[in-house]
């Protein structure tokens, strides 16, 4: 898996970054602390030697803080934008729990739903690259049901 090499973390890191800056430009200040989130982790997860679910978790717990005060205090954060972000935290823990349908189902949706959000935003790029995102859920999903179905 990309994310159990050097390389990987350094990709993630760089990804984050850039849709930190994305984001912040957006005011989807939710997805920006999601992302700051996720930033943390691949820092962590570059230098650690194995960082634990526990340390995630810590991390979420404390985003998901920020979130809710975000969601009530800025009128620019939505309901939509703050279940977005839950459910990928809830996609990233189940993944790494190799929990892998759930996962990938979480994940799906949360694509779904960020690809509405950005696409009434105007963001008809980013929506696009969501749909993307969607279908290789849609695709991991079916994967991994067809391995449980050979397997048995």
């Amino acid at each position: 898996m990309l994310f159990e090499k050097r390389s990987g973390w350094m990709f993630g890191l760089l990804a984050s970054a850039l849709a930190m800056i994305y984001f912040f430009n957006l005011s989807f200040y939710l997805f920006f602390s999601l992302e700051l989130a996720c930033f943390v982790i691949m820092f962590l997860g570059l230098f650690a030697e194995k960082m634990s679910i526990k340390v995630s978790i810590g991390i979420y717990a404390v985003v998901g803080l920020v979130m809710l005060y975000l969601l009530f205090n800025i009128r620019e954060s939505g309901w939509m934008e703050f279940a977005t972000s839950i459910l990928f935290m809830c996609a990233f823990l189940l993944l790494a729990k190799k929990k892998y349908f759930n996962g990938w189902l979480c994940l799906g949706i949360s694509h779904g739903m960020m690809l509405l959000v950005t696409f009434e935003k105007g963001e008809h790029f980013f929506a696009l690259m969501q749909g993307l995102s969607l279908v290789v859920c849609g695709v991991a999903m079916w994967r991994t049901t067809r391995r449980r179905l050979i397997s048995s």
